[in-house]
Formats: C-alpha cells, sequence, structure tokens
C-alpha cells in the first residue's frame, strides 16, 4: 500500500469520537424511534436527520440523530418524502 491514509487525522478523530457518542446514544435510547410497518423495536442504528451536504456538519450533534432499527433506518431512505414530512429527514 502507498501508506496514504484513507481519512484525514481530523476526520479520524470524529470518527472516534461518533463512535463513542453512538455507543452512549443507543444505550441511552434502546428502542426505535421511529415505528413504521415491520418495525423491530430495538434501536441498532443511528439516523442523521441531515443529510447531504449538511451531513457533516451535524455528524456529532446530537440532538439531529434518531434512534432507529434497520427496518425504519431503510424504510426511511426508501420513503424520503414521507419521512420529510415526520421530520426524520431534514
Amino acid at each position: 500500500s502507498s501508506g496514504i491514509p484513507r481519512v484525514s487525522a481530523k476526520r479520524a478523530k470524529k470518527d472516534a469520537e461518533y463512535s463513542k457518542l453512538r455507543q452512549r446514544y443507543l444505550t441511552e435510547n434502546p428502542l426505535c424511534m421511529v415505528n413504521v410497518n415491520g418495525c423491530a423495536n430495538s434501536a441498532t442504528d443511528i439516523h442523521h436527520t441531515y443529510a447531504g451536504s449538511n451531513r457533516d456538519a451535524f455528524y456529532l450533534v446530537q440532538s439531529t440523530w434518531l434512534a432507529v432499527c434497520r427496518n425504519c433506518h431503510d424504510w426511511i431512505h426508501a420513503h424520503p418524502t414521507e419521512a420529510r414530512t415526520m421530520n426524520w429527514l431534514k
């Protein structure tokens, strides 16, 4: 390999911080906050309500996160129009 890091040191630091915050957030919010059809009830994912170009700015901002199960996370991304009306996507 070329020895060039895949992510910048700044990014690696942000990702390490995110990993810690994510674990705590899911511990404190164990249940899915979305509950659409097929909900598994147990939150395993963090959904970032600010997607696209805004995602990075809000990456560590927990007030913009939702604790979700994989089913509901997939549903949000498959139904962006409905998700926006529910404030699950900004």
